[in-house]
Formats: structure tokens, sequence, C-alpha cells
């Protein structure tokens, strides 16, 4: 089944790619946008890009012309070098467009353009984005070109981009009745499944996300059909995009149910039989209806033919039953290969006296932290109380991205990162922080302006605090399936009481799907004593120990509290509590999380403990540098825990996880960058031979 869906669609993925590469001109705004669709999303662009060798011989008196300001645009959001003297002109460009008529009568301006609208407003926002006075003459033109947009009744292509130029430079329009799927053109419903994808923010304010999933369907229906070539390579790129993305989404959905399927024999043999049944049902309709004289136009004609061909490839893979299963077993032992991802190591190690030497497979490369407390000392206070918004976090990260990365330290990121990317590795970055004070700030938070990713969820690099210790390190050694997870709900009776079954409801809310299949095995022990615990810790080999309870402060130290035998409060520090784990080859994870009702020093508690667990033995602690709400502690125990039984390495799994709550809690929430992981194990695997 998944040949066929791949089958189906690679004529019209080969076609996109080809169109893109033959009508691709690297100083046209067209082409700009195309780039731009694929950089925003992490995609690879489907053929070779020629150098940017002649990219300052451009004429600059060609700068003061929107098209050429767009390009411009573009491709500095995507990454292109321009000297000194070229983004000058440029900016100048920029003074003497915004001195034109914005609205002329024939609306000949760049603001009836989209294209070249978004470009000048995303280079606009890449280079000025905190010099606003840079960027009030387009937000004037975006403040009244509402209403203009509106009154001239545009498409919805036109007001989708137009809204998100005036978005890109804190413009908000309001959003408008959306047309309904089937009443959109084909690549306006790749333009709205683009947007889902890069700026679900954008997406959830305009309703696009509430309309995703009705565009699938419409979406590989109307290219299925469609014959026609795109109208430039904005739209081909669009599509291109968006075509592959839900295609690959059918296909793990696909696989999610072959593996349930596989569960079951009969279901698997009753589900084929029934699937070939209908295919030969349908064909044969098809081919009666095309073998009889009909009206029907030459289009619709065409439109038959195509899917008689899909469906008979389809019946082609399904012809017998027995041919299908071991398809279906195949597919699934895909996903569950050991894991495969390679990294490239890049180590920032801030010495007490706040020097900075850098490590990687390109060498070393040394600085000196700059950090002014009183810039970041409000913010963090914000953060501290759940007032954020995405501003507040983007200009804390990029203060603490500057201090960690600066200049010779930058240069050696990027060109470890671009070694990475040449060689499909992705890069594994390590914090190591000497002073307790700064390894007390939230690094997760840290934001690359020139890329506009926070590293902590950007899935090409795995960010965790590093423990380097003198002593030999103790690997993870990987586990085999199911992964034994103990979960410990610490209440007692003399401190703020917490909803035991709730807590525990929620994990097994969250993790049912992979406890069915046999992925995931669940005990939980309600009542914490150290008795219990112990006790618990011998009767099965747990790889993963998951706390949910209450951290407190005492005499400035910080402990972990139990239970005793009157359910009151025991408290342990960091040396007691890691002598639960002494001689546990097992284990390679412990888990501290404080949920809603737990005390409001919890979290502080936990993520100053998670180093001193780690240099006692621990190999890797996850712990809450922020309190969660219960929705994200869910999201977060399914994400994780579904990745880490992917055979995924642990700082990979904690960084797709992160991922995930960025885009389902918003990048202007501090939930994506609470999990802190701290690691002393080479590669961070705890899980192997899954077949």
């Amino acid at each position: 089944m998944i040949d066929v869906i791949r089958k189906s669609f690679s004529f019209q993925l080969d076609n996109l790619g080809q169109y893109l590469q033959v009508n691709y001109h690297r100083e046209s705004p067209e082409s700009g946008f195309a780039h731009y669709v694929f950089h925003q999303t992490n995609s690879q662009i489907p053929f070779e890009v020629a150098n940017d060798a002649d990219i300052d011989s451009l004429d600059s008196n060609r700068l003061s012309h929107a098209p050429v300001l767009a390009t411009v645009g573009y491709g500095l959001a995507c990454g292109r070098r321009f000297s000194e003297s070229f983004l000058e002109s440029w900016a100048n460009g920029l003074v003497r467009l915004s001195g034109r008529e914005a609205f002329p009568i024939d609306r000949t301006s760049f603001f009836y353009r989209p294209t070249e609208l978004l470009g000048i407003a995303v280079g606009i926002n890449y280079c000025y984005k905190h010099q606003p006075e840079y960027s009030r003459w387009l937000q004037d033109i975006l403040v009244e070109g509402e209403q203009r947009i509106q009154r001239i009744h545009s498409n919805f292509w036109t007001f989708l981009i137009s809204a998100y130029a005036a978005q890109l430079v804190s413009v908000t329009w309001k959003p408008i009745i959306l047309p309904l799927a089937k009443d959109m053109t084909v690549y306006e419903l790749a333009l709205v499944k683009w947007f889902c994808s890069v700026s679900p923010i954008f997406a959830d304010a305009f309703k696009l996300t509430q309309i995703e999933p009705s565009i699938d369907k419409k979406l590989l229906e109307d290219c299925m059909t469609c014959s026609n070539p795109p109208q430039d390579s904005v739209r081909a790129a669009l599509l291109y995009f968006s075509l592959k993305t839900t295609i690959i989404q059918i296909i793990n959905s696909s696989l999610d149910n072959y593996e349930r399927i596989l569960q079951s024999p009969k279901k698997a043999v009753e589900w084929l039989n029934s699937a070939c049944d209908n295919i030969h049902t349908v064909t044969q309709q098809l081919q009666s209806q095309l073998s009889q004289p009909s009206d029907i136009e030459a289009p619709n004609m065409g439109d038959m033919q195509m899917l008689l061909a899909a469906l008979s490839r389809l019946r082609s893979d399904t012809d017998t039953i027995e041919d299908q299963i071991i398809k279906l077993q195949s597919s699934v032992e895909i996903i569950n290969e050991p894991n495969t991802m390679n990294y490239y190591d890049f180590q920032l190690l801030v010495t007490s006296d706040c020097k900075i030497r850098a490590s990687s497979e390109q060498g070393e490369a040394l600085g000196k932290l700059q950090l002014e407390m009183n810039k970041i000392r409000l913010a963090l206070e914000l953060i501290e109380r759940g007032q954020t918004d995405t501003e507040l976090l983007k200009s804390l990260g990029s203060e603490l991205y500057q201090a960690l990365f600066p200049a010779k330290i930058h240069s050696h990121f990027r060109a470890t990162l671009a070694g990475a990317e040449e060689n499909k590795y992705n890069v594994r970055l390590r914090l190591v922080f000497e002073s307790s004070e700064l390894a007390a700030l939230p690094w997760e938070f840290l934001y690359d302006e020139d890329t506009n990713f926070f590293l902590a969820n950007n899935t090409q690099t795995a960010l965790s605090r590093y423990i380097d210790i003198p002593q030999k390190k103790r690997e993870l050694k990987a586990a085999s399936l199911p992964l034994k997870v103990l979960l410990v709900i610490s209440s007692p009776t003399n401190l703020t009481p917490l909803d035991v079954a709730g807590e525990e409801n929620l994990i097994r809310e969250a993790l049912a799907q992979h406890i069915d299949a046999g992925k995931i095995e669940l005990d939980v022990l309600p009542e914490a004593t150290i008795r219990n615990i112990n006790q618990k810790l011998r009767q099965k080999p747990y790889n993963v120990f998951h706390f949910i309870g209450h951290g407190i402060f005492e005499n400035d130290k910080g402990f972990i509290a139990l239970v005793d035998q009157d359910n009151k409060s025991k408290l342990l520090d960091d040396e007691g509590f890691a002598n639960f784990f002494l001689g546990n080859s097992k284990l390679g994870l412990a888990v501290l999380n404080s949920c809603q009702g737990a005390a409001v020093s919890s979290h502080q508690v936990f993520a100053g403990i998670a180093p001193n667990l780690v240099r006692r033995g621990i190999p890797a602690i996850i712990a809450m540098q922020y309190s969660i709400l219960d929705s994200t502690a869910k999201l977060f125990a399914d994400e994780f825990y579904r990745t880490l039984a992917l055979d995924w390495p642990l700082d990979a799994a904690i960084q797709s996880t992160r991922n995930a709550i960025s885009i389902e809690v918003g990048l202007d929430k501090r939930d994506f960058a609470t999990p802190v992981l701290y690691l002393r194990a080479k590669d961070g695997i705890i899980m192997s031979g899954l077949h």
C-alpha cells in the first residue's frame, strides 16, 4: 500500500521538481519565494542550486525596483551572504521605494504583487527586527492595505500572503471568513498547508489549522487530476512541499494502522480482502463506463483514466493476501530498525571565569562569555510568572545566544552545521557549565536570529546539559522492548495534596497506545516510601524512573519529598536519592516532574538537584525547569516515550518532544523550553533490539 501511494504521486512530484529546476532563476522574486518555501520548513530543495559567486554584481540602480528588493529579502532569510556595500545599496533602495505611491489607481505597485510584498517584508524582518523605525513605512502601508485588499475583493491567495507579510512587520490583520476547501484552488490548498507547517501561530490566528484535515483529501484529489503546469516557481514549490508532506503523513498514519493490524492475523486478512474487493468493484465500474459511448467531455474522461490507472496499480499491489501481509510486516520492520542517526558533537565548555571553549569535528575555538544580567533579569522574572509572548522569549534567547556564541564560536558552530548537513548528519550540542549560577539560566531558550530557530526545538540539533566528570563514565546500556517505566507519585499529607489518581490517569492516557502495543510497560507506585521504592526497583530491571511530586528548599538546600510510614514528608537530598540506583545497570533515565499542584519551588529544586544526580551515577536526568500544565505534561509523556520507544537517542527524543510542544502549545509560552536534559552518556541510546 505504501508503494502504491508513492507510485501514484511520484509522477507529479517528479514533474514539479523538473519544473522548478527549469524555471528557477536566482535573481527573481518568484524563485526567491520558492527557495524560502523549502528553507522555512528545513526541507531540501529538489535540485542543485548554483552558488552565489556573482550576487554582488547586480547593478545598484536596480536596487530601487521592488522585484529586486524582494529577491534580496528572500535571499537574506535563506542565508545568502551579501557585502556591506551591497546591503547599504539595498537599504537605500528601500528608502526610495518608501517614497513612492503604494496604492496607485492602476494597482501596479509592489503592494498588489504579493510575492514582492512578502519578499520585502521578509528582508526587513530579517535585518531590522529590533529597529522598528526602519519598518514603519511598510507598517503604515499594510495598515491601510488591509482595508484596500478587502475592498477590491482580492483572492484568498493574495490575502493570505499579504496578511503573513503584515505579521512579519508586527501588523495584525483581522481574519476573514475562510472559503471551503472545495472552493480553493490547488495552490491555495498548498499555501494553507505550508502556513500550517511554518507558522502555527499565524495559522491558528486565521483558523487555517481548523480546515487543514479537510485540505489533505482535496489536495491529493486535485493533484491527481491537475494536468496544467504551475504559473510560476512559487506555486510549484508550495505544491511540491505540501504534496510530499501530505504523502509522508499518510504513510506514517498507514504504518501505525499496519502495526495494529499485524497484532491480529485475522484482522489483517479481513482488511486486505475488503481492500481488494473495493478496488475490484471500482475498477470494473470505471472500465465499464470508459468502454461505453458517452458525451463526457475530454477533461473528465482524462480524469477517469488517471484514476483507473492509479487503481490498477493499487490492485496489482494487492493481488494476493500472502504477498501483502509480507509487505506490511516489512513496513513495520523498517520503522523498528535500530537507530541510525548520525551526529557531529559540538561541545561548549564555559569555565567559572566565563571563558568559552568550543570543540567539534572542525577543531576548537575560544571566546569570552559576556552577559549583562540586568538586561535579562526582567525577562527571567516574567517567564517565571508565566507572563510571556514570542517577542519576549526570542529577545531573551537572542541575548543568551550572543553571549554563548561570540563571533569566532558562532563561525565555528556554523561550520560544524554546514559539515553535518553536507554529510547528512545532525549536530549534538552539549553545554557544560562550571558555574552553578550560569547553569541555572534557561539556556533552552537559545535563539539564533539568523535562522529564526530556538536551538532547543530545532530537530537538526540535539541540545543537552552535559555533565563532564573525571571518573569513568557509565554508558547507557541499551535495553529491549518493552520499555519498562516505573511511575512514582509522592503526595505527603503535610504538603499540598496531589491528585494521585489523576496524575496516574494522565500518564496512562498519554501512554495507552504504546502500552496496548506492547512497547511500554508501566508500573505505578502511589505510596512513595523509601522501602517501597527499594523493593520495587529490585523486582524488575526498570529503564526509566519517572517521579512526580514536591521539591523542598530547607537550609538553602534542595530535597525531594518522599513519604514516611505516617504519610508525612520524608526529605531526601541528592545523595540519598541517588543511592536508590546504586548498582542498577539497567536504569538509564530518571524524570523529575512537578505537576500543577506541586509547591512553587519544586521545579527549582529538581533543576538544581538534577546535575548532582548525574554526577552521582545516574546516566541521564530530565528535570522541568518550570512548572507545567497537566495538558503539557500529557503531551510531553506521549511524545517523549513514543519517540524513545522508536530507538531514538535521549537527546534527540527530548528535542523532538520540545518541538512537538512548541507546535501544540506555541512559541509564545515557556512550555517548549521547560524540559532540561542532563546527560553523561556518549550517545544517549537506552533502547535497542526492537525486533
